[in-house]
């Protein structure tokens, strides 16, 4: 018997990346989710920056903070919510001073410098 191979569309990895984003951003679970760690993202992206800008591997980064590679990991996921006391480690390892602060609802900023 001759079997000839059919040719049918096929995507191994399933609905296009833009497409299955969208529908997750409609549960209501999954945006709330996406929101609370939204800071933890941007605060990864500022973490692989500087390391990046200082030309440091995660593991060298590691290395001067006193950590584990498979910490920073974690923090560069931004899945991951650093204490005050990891991210000041961080910022004395990369040459940076934490700034931390609070704004209210008028858009008034106080701010303080932890080193």
């Amino acid at each position: 018997m001759n079997k000839q191979a059919v040719s049918t569309p096929f995507n191994p990895i399933g609905s296009e990346f833009a497409a299955s984003r969208e529908l997750r951003r409609r549960d209501p679970a999954y945006a709330a989710a996406e929101a609370e760690l939204a800071p933890m993202e941007a605060l990864a992206r500022l973490l692989i920056a500087y390391r990046i800008e200082q030309g440091l591997t995660q593991m060298a980064l590691a290395e001067r903070v006193g950590t584990s590679k498979t910490a920073i990991c974690r923090l560069e996921s931004g899945q991951h919510k650093p204490s005050v006391e990891t991210l000041v480690k961080i910022g004395r390892a990369l040459g940076q001073k934490l700034v931390i602060g609070f704004e209210d609802a008028s858009g008034r900023r106080d701010v303080a410098t932890i080193s």
